[in-house]
Formats: C-alpha cells, structure tokens, sequence
C-alpha cells in the first residue's frame, strides 16, 4: 500500500463492479444484513490495516470474491476445473484450502484486525449465485 503503484486491471474490475450484487444475494441466503466496513485500522498495531468486504453484528466479517476467470461457469464447476484454485469441494462441501492460500491469509488478517470471531466467505459467478463458507473461524 505505501508507494503502491497497482491501479487495479480487468480482473478487478469485474469483481468490485460485481460485488454488490454478491452482497445482496449473500444477504438472502444467510438471511442478515451486511454492513459495510471501510478501511479498519489495528488498535494495538495501527500499522494494520484491512477493508472487508462487509461486516455482520459483532462477530462476523463477509469476504467476497468475483473471479473473472469464473464468469462462465458456476461456483462449483469452476472450483472442479481449477478456474478457481482456492477451494475444494469435499462430500458437497466447500473447503477453502488453507496452505499457501493467499485467501485464507487474508481473512486471518482481516478477523485479527477487526476482532471477529468467523468469516462468511463467498465466491460469487453470475451462473450461480452465492457459495459460501461460514466457518472460517479466528
């Protein structure tokens, strides 16, 4: 972030243009609303910082992602043809790999940070809505 020179590409792009309408389909499925978050910074390191996607109540923090290499397939076809190489899906459940997952990393930091408890992690394709993990537990 200090002296960064990234100004975001097409893959970008797509997922922040896409993630609202994520959100909102998130929100029906787990039936909460989802707050929005902003840049939140360590209380006991200020040298921290992390922006989730959303925050829900006191314990919980939301983590979208909109992967432009998986627009044209659902969550789970493309999870099963490495379009997306972060999760697995184990007896028809979704497992966020967590060795050397820069994912996985990301919401550690981001649940330290913000002092949640739990991560409602969600791939979003516009073939299949919302697929989610909710027990990446802090």
């Amino acid at each position: 972030m200090l002296f960064g020179t990234f100004k975001g590409n097409a893959s970008t792009r797509y997922g922040i243009e896409n993630e609202n309408i994520a959100k909102k389909q998130l929100e029906k499925v787990i039936e909460k609303e989802i707050l929005p978050a902003g840049l939140i910074i360590d209380k006991k390191q200020p040298f921290l910082a992390v922006s989730p996607d959303g925050l829900i109540e006191l314990d919980a923090l939301v983590e979208i992602k909109c992967p432009a290499s998986a627009k044209d397939f659902t969550p789970e076809d493309a999870i099963k043809n490495k379009k997306i190489k972060s999760c697995v899906i184990k007896n028809g459940n979704l497992f966020l790999n967590r060795n050397d997952n820069m994912y996985y990393y990301q919401i550690q930091g981001q649940l330290h940070v913000t002092d949640r408890m739990y991560c409602y992690f969600c791939i979003w394709t516009p073939k299949g809505s919302c697929i989610f993990i909710s027990t990446i537990i802090y």
